[in-house]
């Protein structure tokens, strides 16, 4: 059954109150992928940031409702948590490339004031 059929149906046992329905439908989600989201981001970026990662692809779709409606959420999540690790990723390499460059820069200003004390 597609999301988009389970939230034309009321839920059993609930309040047909749409933001009843939304976050019960939400959690349904989460509690359905949570592990797929977690295991690819532990797969790119480890433990340690996994699961906050996880946390954001998730807070991502609570702000997007309109993708719950989409046939397939788990490969939405799916390349939202692969493009979440490579981003970070990719600002935890340019944070190590701004501390090269710093090293480097001290580096030669360290050279050129022992060059203008000889």
């Amino acid at each position: 059954m597609s999301v988009a059929s389970d939230l034309s149906q009321p839920l059993r046992g609930a309040s047909t109150a749409p933001g009843k329905r939304a976050h019960s439908e939400f959690e349904r989600i989460f509690l359905e992928h949570y592990a797929l989201v977690f295991r690819i981001l532990t797969r790119l970026v480890g433990c340690e940031q996994a699961e906050e990662l996880a946390n954001e692809v998730f807070f991502r779709l609570s702000r997007q409702p309109e993708q719950w409606l989409v046939a397939n959420v788990g490969g939405w999540l799916h390349r939202a948590a692969t493009r979440a690790g490579i981003d970070a990723l990719r600002s935890s390499a340019m944070v190590g490339y701004a501390a090269v460059y710093m090293i480097v820069f001290l580096a030669l200003a360290m050279r050129r004031l022992q060059k203008r004390d000889l």
